[in-house]
Order: structure tokens, then sequence, then C-alpha cells
């Protein structure tokens, strides 16, 4: 069998009594002022501290983020979609251009065929007119041709 705790008990020296210290007044006031005081002396310390090295306004040490690359649109039709090698042949008004496909446009060039009419957001190069890479590809849509009736 397990015995109970006792509740803890004070007796009051001058009278014998027993007393409760979370019911005694003077106690509470006795175990409340030394507490004060140490919060106000912790709060004092804290405010004469001196500031630290991550107060102070920063030096920008930091790289700066890269800047997002520029980029065009070009209306182009499609020659050749090489998949394995990431690149697309594309005709344009100023002629035949080879260009390598990036991360996003990998999953289209797998469904562009040659013939396609498309338009390619293409990143710059020395000049806006070069196409360093194929970033999208968006089919022009056919006019005239009506949208596929989602299947049920």
């Amino acid at each position: 069998m397990v015995a109970a705790p006792e509740e803890t008990v004070l007796v009051d020296r001058a009278t014998g009594n027993r007393r409760n210290p979370m019911e005694d007044p003077v106690l509470m006031k006795m175990t409340a002022l030394p507490l004060a005081l140490v919060f106000a002396t912790a709060a004092l310390a804290a405010a004469q501290a001196p500031a630290p090295e991550a107060a102070k306004p920063m030096e920008s040490k930091a790289p700066e983020a890269p800047k997002p690359a520029k980029t065009h649109k070009v209306e182009a039709e499609i020659v050749a979609a090489d998949v394995e090698n990431k690149s697309v042949t594309f005709k344009t008004a100023g002629g035949e251009k080879t260009a390598p496909v990036g991360v996003l446009a990998t999953y289209r060039l797998k469904k562009v065929k040659a013939g396609d009419k498309v338009t390619l957001t293409c990143k710059d190069g020395a000049t806006p007119e070069e196409c360093t890479e194929v970033t999208f590809i968006r089919v022009a849509e056919v006019p005239g041709a009506a949208p596929e009736a989602p299947k049920q």
C-alpha cells in the first residue's frame, strides 16, 4: 500500500497552531518580496548589457540573390524535337534555330511534333533575339478546333 503524501504544514512557534503556507498572507509577502527583487535585478542587468553584434546595422556581406534571366517569347514552328539531347529546332521568320530545352520545357518537348505551331519562351543571349535556352513551350491553339470534352 502506498501512503498518500502529507500536506506541507507549518507550525506557529508562538501558538502551536498549524497553518498552510499557501493560506498565510505574511508568508506569501515574505516570499514575494525576494522573488520580485531577483526579477528586477535580472531585468536591470539585461537593460544595461551592451547590444549584441546582431543588433548593429548589417553591412551587406551576403552575396546578392541572382537576378532572374531576361526572357522573350518567340512564335515558331517546330522542325525537330530531340527529347534525348533535350533540344528543339524551330523555324521563325529569321530562319531555323536550334536551342537547348530547360527543365520546365522538357515535359512539353515530349508532346510536340514537327509542324506544330508553338510559342517558345527563351532566355536572352548576348542579344535579345538570341535564344540560349527554351524555358517554356506553349502549343498554339488551332482556330476553329473545339476543345476536348473532359472524360467522365
